[in-house]
């Protein structure tokens, strides 16, 4: 499972704009993994990943850039975990 969303995370709180916390939206795939038999993996999800051309500045994008490689850099030692076992 991986998700990247545009807000911080107090966006996906029980207060806050989105009005549910990040986990809240996941059980659903849980639920489809386990009838399908299938190991269901803990997420790799990301915030602050919105880029608006024209409004974000430079050090914005570099910000998000930064935070895309780490998002996948744990996204790739996830697979090589899953790989490995």
């Amino acid at each position: 499972m991986l998700l990247s969303a545009g807000c911080s995370t107090d966006g996906y709180s029980k207060g806050g704009y989105q009005g549910f916390d990040t986990e809240d939206y996941f059980p659903q795939f849980e639920s489809t993994a386990h009838l399908c038999g299938m190991a269901y993996p803990v997420p790799v999800y990301s915030y602050n990943m919105a880029y608006l051309p024209g409004i974000s500045s430079e050090a914005e994008l570099a910000a998000i850039r930064s935070r895309a490689d780490e998002h996948a850099a744990r996204l790739i030692e996830r697979i090589r975990e899953a790989l490995a076992s």
